[in-house]
C-alpha cells in the first residue's frame, strides 16, 4: 500500500475500529482531541514532533513507511513503500504537501522515512505490548466478573466500567444488560449479575 493510498484510508478505518469497543490504548481520539485534531489539520500536528510513537494499527489495516524520496519517482516505478503492523520511531518533522501530507521521521536504524499523517489514529504514545501486558496484570489481579456480583463489584472487576447499559423493566423485576466490547454482556437482575455471555470468535 502506497503512501498516497494510506492517506485515504488508513486515518478513517482506524477511527472507525477504535469507536468500536477497542481498549484506548493509544492517542485519545475525541472529538476536541490533539490527535483528532491533527487528523482534520495538518497544523496542529506539530505537537507530536520529537515524540517517539509505536505502530498500533486497527483491525487488518497496516502503516506503509516509504523512503524520503517517495514523492520523487516516477508512476510506474514499483511501490518502495514497506507496510507494517508493528514497529517504533521517532516523528522529527512535517512536510506538508497540496492533496497527502507526511510525517518525517526517525528509524531505529538512524534513517529518515515518510509516514502519512492520516495514519496518526493507527499510532501509540505507548508500547502497546507493554501496555497489554499491564492490562493483562491489572485484569488478573482485579478478577472476572462473577455470578451474584453487585454492579460496583462487577465494575471493579476486569471488565470495569460497560459501553453501554440497556434497561428493562417488567412485571417481575428490573434487569439491566451491562454491554461490553466484543460481544460481552453483564446481565443483571434486582442488581446482581444472574448471568455473563462471552461471544466467540469475530
Amino acid at each position: 500500500m502506497s503512501l498516497m493510498r494510506s492517506q485515504s484510508v488508513f486515518g478513517l478505518v482506524a477511527a472507525v475500529g477504535l469507536l468500536s469497543g477497542s481498549p484506548a490504548i493509544g492517542l485519545d481520539i475525541s472529538d476536541y482531541s490533539p490527535a483528532m485534531q491533527c487528523f482534520v489539520d495538518v497544523k496542529k500536528c506539530n505537537y507530536l514532533i520529537g515524540k517517539r510513537v509505536w505502530v498500533r494499527p486497527i483491525k487488518l489495516e497496516k502503516v506503509a513507511i516509504c523512503p524520503t524520496d517517495y514523492w520523487q519517482r516516477k508512476s510506474y516505478d514499483p511501490d518502495p513503500c514497506k507496510n507494517v503492523r508493528s514497529g517504533t520511531f521517532t516523528i522529527t518533522g512535517i512536510q506538508p504537501r497540496q492533496y497527502s501530507n507526511s510525517f518525517v521521521v526517525k528509524l531505529d536504524d538512524g534513517k529518515s522515512a515518510l509516514v502519512g499523517t492520516d495514519s496518526i489514529l493507527s499510532l501509540s504514545l505507548s508500547d502497546p505490548v507493554a501496555v497489554a501486558k499491564s492490562l493483562k496484570e491489572e485484569c488478573k489481579r482485579r478478577g472476572q466478573p462473577k455470578i451474584g456480583m453487585t454492579y460496583d463489584e462487577a465494575v471493579a472487576s476486569c471488565w470495569s466500567k460497560p459501553l453501554k447499559i440497556v434497561k428493562t423493566t417488567t412485571a417481575s423485576g428490573v434487569q439491566e444488560d451491562y454491554i461490553y466490547g466484543r460481544g460481552h454482556v453483564l446481565r443483571f437482575t434486582d442488581g446482581k449479575i444472574t448471568a455473563i455471555l462471552e461471544t466467540a470468535g469475530r
